[in-house]
C-alpha cells in the first residue's frame, strides 16, 4: 500500500502541474509521461490487477504499436526507426493511467482545469508584455516580429493553446463552478488574443473551428453575442496597432494559395514535401520506409522534385524591353524584375527571395523579347524538412498503406462519434458527460483533419499535447464486451 501510495501521490502531482511542463518544452512532457505511464504499470503488475488495459481503444494502439515495430524491421534504418516505435509503448501506458487517476480522484480535473487557466494567464500576461517591450520576462525577444512568450524560439504558443483547448472545455463542462459562463468567455478571448499573437496561421484555423463547434453543442444566445462583440473590438484593435497580422493570417495566406492554386496544399514549399512524401509511397506502398525516413531520404534522387522547383522558380520577361532586376528596400529580401522600354517602365514582376541558388539567364540591361527566360532563383533545392507537413502522407510515406490504414481509423472513429453526438444534440438529448467527450474528440479530430498541415505526428512534445485529452476520454467511457 505505501508503494501505490507514493505512485498515486506523485503520479496526481505530475498531472496537475503536466500545462507547465508542457510550457517547458519536450523534456519535462516526455519526462511527466514515462513516469506517469511507467509507475502505474508497475504498480499494476505488484497488485495484478490490469483491467485498466482491458478496452478496445487500448487494444487497437497495441495493435499500432505491434505493426510500427514490425515495420521498423524492414525501415531504411532499423536503428532510427525503432528509437520512434519501441518508445511508443510509453504513450499506451501514459492514457491507461491517466484514465485510472481521472476515475479514482474526482477532483483532478478541478485541479487540472485551474492549472490550465492559471497557465493561460500567465502565457497572457507574458505575452501582452513581449508584444509591448519587445521581450519577455525571461529575456526571449519577439521571434519573427511574432509573439512566442515562455516558448522562446520555438513558434508554437497558438499550437499549445488551440490543441488543448477542447481539452479544458472537456473538463469545465463538467465542473460546477461558480460564475461559469464568465470563465468560458474570458478562456476563449485570452486564448484567442494568444493565438493572434503568436500569428500562426493553423492554430487560427483551429481557434475558428473549435469556437464553432462549441457554441453548435452548447448553444447559448447571449453569450455568443458577447463574445462576437468582445472579438470585434480586439480585432479592430488589432489591425489597427498590427495590420501585419492580418497581412499574414488572411493576404499572405491567400498569395501562397496563388502559388499552387491548391487548397490542400497552402504554399509552394508545401507543395514539395508532399510531392516528395508521395514519390516515397510510390516507391514502396505497402510498408513504406520506416519512421523517421522522410528527413533522410528526401533529397534521395529516388525521390527529387528539383525539376518542378526550377520550373516554377523561373521567370519569363513579360513584354519586350530592357531587362534589369532590383532590392526596392535594402532590408528587403524579394527582388523585382523589370522591363523598360524608352526609360518608361512597361513591367514589373515581384520575383522571388535573393538566394544562393540565383542563376541569370539573361545579361541585366540586355534587351529582351517576351516570353525570354531571364532568371532563376530557388529557395531551396528539394522538398526536404523533417516530416512532410501532413500525417497522412507522413504515414504513406513512412509505414506505407497498412499504416494509412491503421492511422485513419482513428480519424474516422472520431469523426463517426462526432456524427453521432451532432445528431443527438439536435435532438436534445446530449448529457454533459456527452458534450465533454465530443469535444475531447474534436480535439483529436482538428488535429487529424486531412486537408490541413500538420506537425511530426510522432514528435515527442505533440504527441503526449494529443494523446492527453484522450486519457481523460477513456475515464468518461464505459467499455462493454
Amino acid at each position: 500500500m505505501l508503494l501505490g501510495n507514493y505512485i498515486f501521490n506523485l503520479n496526481r502531482l505530475l498531472i496537475i502541474i503536466l500545462p507547465f511542463a508542457f510550457v517547458t518544452g519536450p523534456f519535462f512532457s516526455d519526462l511527466f509521461c514515462v513516469v506517469i505511464g511507467f509507475t502505474f504499470f508497475l504498480y499494476c503488475l505488484k497488485t495484478r490487477n490490469f483491467s485498466e488495459y482491458k478496452n478496445y481503444i487500448i487494444y487497437f494502439f497495441l495493435v499500432i504499436y505491434i505493426y510500427i515495430n514490425l515495420n521498423s524491421f524492414f525501415s531504411f534504418n532499423q536503428k532510427i526507426s525503432f528509437e520512434t516505435s519501441l518508445t511508443f509503448i510509453r504513450i499506451i501506458f501514459f492514457i491507461s493511467a491517466l484514465s485510472f487517476f481521472f476515475k479514482k480522484y474526482k477532483d483532478l480535473k478541478y485541479f487540472l482545469f485551474y492549472s490550465f487557466c492559471f497557465c493561460f494567464v500567465l502565457l497572457f500576461l507574458d505575452s501582452l508584455f513581449q508584444f509591448f517591450s519587445g521581450h519577455n520576462i525571461l529575456g526571449f525577444s519577439l521571434n519573427q516580429s511574432r509573439v512566442s512568450s515562455f516558448f522562446g524560439e520555438k513558434l508554437i504558443l497558438g499550437s499549445f493553446v488551440t490543441r488543448l483547448l477542447p481539452f479544458i472545455f472537456a473538463l469545465i463542462i463538467l465542473l460546477n463552478i461558480k460564475g461559469k459562463e464568465l470563465v468560458i468567455l474570458l478562456i476563449l478571448f485570452i486564448a484567442g488574443i494568444l493565438v493572434v499573437l503568436s500569428n500562426e496561421r493553423l492554430s487560427f484555423i483551429y481557434y475558428c473551428l473549435f469556437i464553432s463547434y462549441y457554441f453548435f453543442i452548447n448553444f447559448n444566445k447571449k453569450l455568443i453575442l458577447k463574445f462576437i462583440t468582445l472579438a470585434l473590438l480586439f480585432s479592430i484593435l488589432v489591425y489597427i496597432f498590427k495590420p501585419s497580422t492580418f497581412d499574414r493570417f488572411f493576404i499572405h495566406t491567400y498569395n501562397q494559395y496563388k502559388q499552387t492554386n491548391n487548397i490542400f496544399a497552402l504554399s509552394f514549399r508545401h507543395q514539395t514535401h508532399f510531392q516528395t512524401a508521395y514519390k516515397m509511397f510510390l516507391d514502396n506502398k505497402l510498408l513504406g520506409h520506416g519512421l523517421k525516413s522522410f528527413r533522410y531520404l528526401c533529397d534521395d534522387s529516388r525521390f527529387s522534385v528539383k525539376e518542378d522547383i526550377i520550373l516554377k522558380s523561373t521567370y519569363y520577361a513579360e513584354a519586350d524591353g530592357f531587362f534589369n532586376f532590383i532590392r526596392r528596400y535594402p532590408d528587403e529580401l524579394i527582388i523585382y524584375i523589370v522591363i523598360t522600354k524608352d526609360d518608361v517602365i512597361v513591367s514589373e514582376v515581384k520575383a522571388i527571395a535573393f538566394s544562393k541558388n540565383f542563376t541569370l539567364f539573361a545579361d541585366p540591361g540586355k534587351y529582351v523579347l517576351k516570353g525570354d527566360k531571364l532568371l532563376s532563383g530557388p529557395e531551396y533545392i528539394n522538398g526536404c524538412n523533417t516530416h512532410p507537413h501532413n500525417i497522412y502522407l507522413q504515414f504513406l510515406s513512412e509505414l506505407g498503406l497498412l499504416g494509412f490504414i491503421l492511422f485513419f481509423m482513428i480519424f474516422i472513429y472520431v469523426f463517426y462519434k462526432l456524427i453521432y453526438f451532432s445528431i443527438r444534440n439536435f435532438n436534445k438529448n446530449l448529457t454533459e458527460i456527452d458534450k465533454s467527450k465530443s469535444f475531447v474528440l474534436f480535439g483529436v479530430f482538428l488535429s487529424m483533419i486531412p486537408i490541413l498541415p500538420s506537425g511530426n505526428y510522432f514528435n515527442n512534445w505533440l504527441l503526449i499535447v494529443t494523446y492527453l485529452p484522450i486519457g481523460f476520454y477513456l475515464s468518461l467511457t464505459k467499455f462493454t464486451k
